[in-house]
């Protein structure tokens, strides 16, 4: 791992610029056509690459977790955070900000990776890259496994949802993709992510690309 990190870093400007295609070249290839739709709805959009059985986690925060010691309150309202994407899709509105790409056991009140079932999509995404470089990094991933969703959180980054590689290529992307800037926390199996369709500070957050081919 460390000769593969050491690889990597020094790959990581090959990787950007070999690979560079710029943030617009996402959104004129997607495979679902998003100009036309109203942004605040994206999130129904995003939950159809789930199975309708398929339980989700979405929060307001990041915080809407409990754990056994918390009051029984809490941990009920919590458990109202995981539902089928089939009863998410009931609500009239954006539900939350944020949710995962892992699927969870039915009933439970805590995001935690012990009450995941599945990984379904692998998301990827960089605190450091700028939008037009992580899509550099996005377009060099295409190689290993299928690209299916990017969301504009409204800020300075990107989330893109990838296909689960097979395990051996997942366990090398998690040595080089942190050596060429991304987030090593998106690989833990609960880690939450951006949900489009919420507002953040004004600003909807919203897809840029989807390919929902498959479902």
């Amino acid at each position: 791992k460390l000769r593969l990190r050491a690889q990597a870093e020094t790959a990581a400007s090959s990787i950007l610029q070999e690979h560079a295609c710029g943030f617009t070249h996402y959104g004129t290839k997607s495979p679902v056509y998003l100009f036309d739709g109203n942004p605040s709805d994206d999130w129904r959009l995003l939950l159809k690459l789930f199975k309708p059985d398929d339980v989700i986690w979405i929060g307001r925060t990041t915080r809407d977790s409990a754990n056994d010691k918390h009051h029984p309150e809490w941990k009920a309202f919590c458990r109202t955070r995981f539902r089928t994407a089939a009863e998410w899709l009931k609500e009239p509105s954006a539900p939350g900000l944020f949710t995962c790409p892992s699927v969870f056991k039915a009933g439970v009140h805590s995001r935690s990776d012990e009450n995941t079932t599945a990984r379904r999509y692998l998301v990827v995404e960089s605190d450091t890259l700028d939008k037009n470089q992580v899509c550099g990094v996005f377009h060099w991933l295409e190689q290993f496994c299928r690209i299916r969703a990017i969301v504009d959180t409204s800020g300075k980054s990107l989330h893109a949802w990838f296909e689960p590689p097979d395990t051996t290529t997942l366990e090398e992307l998690k040595v080089i993709l942190p050596a060429v800037g991304c987030d090593k926390a998106m690989f833990n199996l609960s880690q939450p992510c951006r949900l489009p369709g919420g507002s953040r500070e004004g600003r909807i957050q919203s897809l840029l690309y989807l390919d929902l081919e498959g479902r």
